[in-house]
């Protein structure tokens, strides 16, 4: 008996991909297209592809649905291509969100490095702070 070669999932991930390029497809087609007054003038010429943003991520999962669709005609292991998309969801979600919250500061850890400031740093602190003020005060020039 033969093996069969197209299961279920496959069919899944045909469909979901299918549908990930129509949705990033007609995002770009809405984001580009320009639009037309009434008689006949441009008002907006479409939005440019390198100018980043969304625009920009939808062109990265159209280009991986593509890959994972021709390369999914020859192997099974494709259609892993699409975890670099949660992947780098989670990375952005790090970068920006998770990682900044978890490295800021308390308010009760500030006041206490505060408290914990000894004489000597603290005086060394202010004639920094004397010495930059008075650079500042006269690096510039008059006229």
């Amino acid at each position: 008996m033969k093996r069969q070669t197209v299961s279920t999932w496959h069919v899944v991930a045909y469909v979901l991909s299918l549908g990930a390029m129509y949705v990033s497809h007609a995002g770009l087609t809405s984001a580009l297209t320009p639009a037309y007054s009434a008689s006949g003038d441009v008002i907006f010429a479409g939005a440019d592809v390198s100018m980043g943003g969304v625009l920009e991520y939808y062109q990265d999962v159209a280009y991986l649905c593509m890959f994972a669709l021709t390369v999914g005609a020859f192997t099974d292991w494709a259609w892993l291509i699409f975890l670099a998309i949660p992947m780098f969801c989670i990375h952005l979600a790090w970068k920006y969100v998770i990682g900044p919250w978890l490295n800021t500061p308390s308010q009760s850890e500030t006041m206490m490095q505060e408290v914990h400031e000894d004489d000597a740093t603290k005086r060394r602190r202010e004639k920094k702070e004397r010495q930059a003020a008075r650079r500042e005060k006269f690096s510039t020039r008059r006229m």
